[in-house]
């Protein structure tokens, strides 16, 4: 009996050592897949940032070379680290970075996605731990953990990149609430942290001759009509305390027919902005290079 007891917990402590052999080379392989991603990213003049609302715009339809590096869910912390990641590159010839900026940008889900025993919390691990993170929202400790180590280590790494979504139909009342429930809760709680992050992605660009600019795409009227004014508030304070990074304003593109959901545009949608975003980052962004 001694024997067995004596066995199995050899074969327990094991477990975690199998695990950090098996672990590390996956971990390299996959990072591997990402820098390809990043590599291609960093090759184009233009590279759009954000979350799953700058996802639907599609850089196919600009006449200088871009690239959609949005993901959803994103927080500023991880577009931070992206666009430290792409700075890094000897090959890099990005000149503008394009940020997606929204009043949900503040909303309690960005709170929630450093809580690991959140499901938002675990996807956002998923999704960013190939990117690199260190310990100013994760322990190490948290990547062994069960319930998060299958978040990460199964399945590619979800890069995003520009995403475009079958639906064509305009959304009825019930997505629309669904929307607002992903983003909003009963707290009535501000993302704060959110604005420590976009000011050190103002300082990078600044300190690295990369030009910036906020891209605020439309919501879907029923959706805008909902939101709490407080986000909106936090939302005008923010872009007055940058008044110097141009803004790409096309909420008043706002026709329910361009919509998926409530937040996000459909292809219908895409197609007719994604252009004229394209004619705004010559405008407002290249033009600023050249002077």
């Amino acid at each position: 009996m001694k024997k067995f007891v004596y066995k199995l917990m050899k074969f327990w402590l094991a477990l975690p050592l199998m695990f950090i052999i098996w672990a590390f080379p996956v971990r390299m392989f996959r990072m591997q897949q990402v820098d390809g991603f990043l590599q291609k990213a960093s090759s184009k003049e233009i590279v759009l940032l954000g979350d799953s609302q700058i996802q639907r715009i599609d850089p196919d339809l600009f006449d200088i070379p871009t690239w959609n590096l949005g993901n959803y869910g994103e927080h500023y912390y991880f577009t931070q680290i992206k666009i430290e990641r792409l700075l890094e590159r000897d090959d890099k010839k990005f000149k503008a970075l394009l940020l997606s900026i929204a009043p949900h940008n503040f909303s309690p889900v960005f709170i929630k996605l450093f809580d690991i025993s959140t499901v938002e919390g675990k996807n956002n691990i998923r999704r960013y731990f190939y990117f690199g993170l260190n310990e100013e929202f994760f322990k190490p400790s948290d990547l062994l953990l069960p319930r998060v180590a299958r978040y990460i280590y199964f399945g590619k790494p979800e890069v995003g990149g520009f995403y475009s979504p079958d639906v064509l139909e305009e959304p009825d009342e019930g997505i629309i609430t669904e929307s607002l429930g992903n983003h909003y809760d009963e707290s009535g709680r501000l993302a704060f942290e959110q604005l420590d992050y976009i000011n050190r992605i103002v300082k990078i660009c600044e300190e690295n001759d990369i030009s910036l600019g906020f891209l605020t795409t439309p919501y879907h009227p029923e959706y805008t009509k909902r939101v709490e004014q407080q986000y909106f508030e936090l939302f005008e304070e923010v872009l007055k305390s940058y008044s110097h990074i141009p803004h790409a304003n096309f909420t008043d593109y706002d026709d329910p027919s361009y919509f998926e959901d409530g937040n996000h545009l459909n292809k219908k949608g895409a197609a007719v902005i994604s252009p004229l975003i394209n004619e705004w980052v010559k405008e407002n962004l290249l033009s600023a290079q050249k002077k």
